[in-house]
């Protein structure tokens, strides 16, 4: 697929994740066609998501997390996620994942382990369903 942004010359499309630093390419040479998240971003709330614009239930979206090596003491494990998540209640920290157009979200371990596992299906689905092989 080839797109022609702004300037007149091709280019191909671009996926990245939404940082309040660069906002200002949607005003040179590139134009926002829509976020990848079930909701609209706040840092471009005038540009509709994908499933708005008729890709039903399309949701991707960019995350992080912290794996300890098997064999980890729980009561270790604990302590990092419960630490883990008070520093991702500060202020500052929540302010600065902000300016970058990340949200930070704390689980308790058992919630990633199930998020982790329904982003492996979602996944193994899109593979199968588009029945890409291993390369």
């Amino acid at each position: 697929m080839r797109l022609n942004p702004k300037s007149g010359r091709t280019r191909s499309p671009l996926w990245r994740k939404i940082s309040y630093r660069h906002l200002h390419w949607s005003t040179t040479l590139h134009a926002a066609l829509g976020v990848s998240s079930s909701r609209r971003s706040a840092a471009l709330p005038d540009v509709p998501t994908i499933a708005e614009q008729g890709v039903a239930g399309f949701s991707m979206t960019l995350w992080f997390g912290m794996w300890a090596p098997a064999g980890t003491p729980a009561p270790v494990i604990q302590k990092l996620n419960g630490e883990v998540g008070r520093i991702l209640q500060m202020a500052e920290v929540r302010e600065q994942y902000g300016t970058l157009g990340v949200k930070p979200i704390a689980m308790q371990t058992s919630e990633f382990a199930k998020f982790v596992r329904d982003e492996i299906g979602t996944y193994q689905r899109i593979v199968k369903e588009a029945n890409i092989q291993q390369q």
